[in-house]
């Protein structure tokens, strides 16, 4: 017979040994798992087939439509100028000759003309498009735009921006010159709901008069951080002066309180909130040369420490946040004595990915020659990296995994964007659908 006692001793022996083989191999599990989630994550990308994104882009003037592998013609003989995605997807603003604003659903082809404006800019929650003409801030809504063009949102506006929640705007105004010098700025809290009167602005802040350190006329449009604690603004003096220098700001939006954060060019691209939490990445530096003296910086609150990631000798721009920890620029090899854009045969721009969190950087791949790697943009919901490579006669849209890895040609034959010593101003000649600017 079988001795009890000893068979449950056997089976408790049995299922202890279980259980241990199961807890190291879960450990073992787990430990190849977090060795594996802090590496690269490679993405594989097709060289045939549908690739999950899409852009509108120029290409002699005309707008295209480029989704997938799949290309079409959208406009003809328009000079269209700044396509710009709605929060759906479904509808492209953009520039038609010199200031008309037009809209364009490319399923159905439907075509709406709103206006004449600048400063265009979607709602973050609905198809509703604000624009400015002169001080006057309009706001289209797609879905009425055929029997009522626009709506008046606000008055005496110099720049805008949406709030997070699409429940109104933040406004600047813009300095008048008075014969005892320049009024200062106010920023107000507008609220707007489409099919009311125009509602009676908060205001929010005054910004310093003018002094030996600071002087600004008018702002840029204005970023939040990812928890909407924060935001940031360039703080623009006369334009002789903000070619070559203006103030980054930043706010925090319970206090109200107006924190200067560091000297830069006057380009809304170059200013960037980390997707999560309050890192604020710019490309700090002086000077209307966009290839020489421009460092990579990052600061947090309370934003008295900055901290500097572009190697000597070297110049970033175009900074864009893959997750909190990684920024992808585009980077310069500086030649003595600056130089506005590199020409053929000096050394051109290239990708580095910037890890923030031990402060090195690594390039990714790149052509060699002629050609120069600009304006990366991140895609989160495909974890696509994309960029434009160009020689300043022709230009091309190009995609890779967040390292780089299986880089590909994506759209050919793109205008050329203009630039300004060096700056190139893409937003005149690409939107991708979905890309990330500041947070998530």
């Amino acid at each position: 017979m079988i001795d009890q006692k000893r068979f449950r001793r056997a089976v408790q022996l049995f299922t202890a040994a279980v259980v241990l083989v199961g807890t190291l191999f879960g450990m073992s599990a787990a430990y190849v798992g977090s060795r594996e989630s802090k590496s690269v994550v490679r993405a594989e990308l097709p060289s045939d087939g549908e690739v999950p994104l899409k852009a509108a882009f120029l290409r002699q003037g005309d707008l295209w439509l480029q989704s997938g592998e799949r290309e079409r013609r959208l406009t003809e003989g328009e000079q269209a100028h700044q396509p710009l995605w709605s929060p759906d997807g479904h509808w492209l603003a953009y520039t038609s000759g010199e200031r008309t604003i037009r809209l364009l659903h490319p399923a159905s082809g439907k075509r709406i003309e709103v206006g004449s404006g600048i400063s265009y800019e979607w709602s973050p929650v609905a198809n509703l498009l604000a624009f400015q003409d002169g001080e006057v801030l309009q706001v289209t809504d797609v879905a009425k735009a055929d029997d009522e063009k626009f709506q008046n949102a606000a008055l005496g506006v110099g720049s805008y921006s949406w709030l997070p929640d699409g429940s109104g705007f933040l406004v600047s105004t813009g300095a008048q010159l008075l014969p005892d010098g320049w009024s200062d700025l106010s920023i107000y809290e507008v609220p707007f709901v489409y099919g009311k009167e125009m509602q009676k602005a908060r205001l929010v802040v005054r910004l310093p008069s003018q002094s030996k350190s600071f002087f600004a006329v008018r702002t840029s449009k204005f970023k939040w951080s990812a928890d909407r604690k924060w935001i940031s603004f360039i703080a623009v003096p006369t334009a002789s002066l903000s070619a070559d220098s203006n103030t980054l700001c930043v706010m925090y939006w319970n206090g109200r309180k107006i924190i200067p954060a560091g000297e830069m060019l006057n380009y809304d691209d170059w200013v960037a909130w980390s997707p999560r939490g309050d890192l604020l990445a710019l490309i700090a530096g002086n000077g209307r040369d966009a290839t020489a003296g421009k460092k990579l910086t990052v600061e947090r609150p309370p934003f008295r420490k900055q901290s500097v990631y572009t190697p000597q000798g070297f110049a970033d721009r175009d900074p864009v946040w893959e997750d909190s920890r990684y920024i992808v620029v585009s980077r310069f090899q500086e030649s003595a004595g600056g130089g506005a854009t590199p020409q053929p045969g000096a050394p051109q721009p290239f990708l580095a990915r910037v890890d923030v969190q031990d402060g090195t950087s690594a390039a990714l791949p790149s052509l060699q020659g002629a050609y120069g790697d600009y304006r990366p943009v991140y895609i989160p919901a495909s974890r696509y990296l994309s960029w434009i490579r160009t020689n300043r006669d022709t230009s091309s849209v190009w995609i890779s995994g967040p390292d780089g890895s299986g880089e590909r040609e994506w759209i050919g034959k793109m205008d050329v964007a203009p630039d300004y010593y060096g700056h190139f101003d893409w937003a005149e000649t690409i939107d991708w659908y979905g890309d990330r600017e500041s947070g998530e």
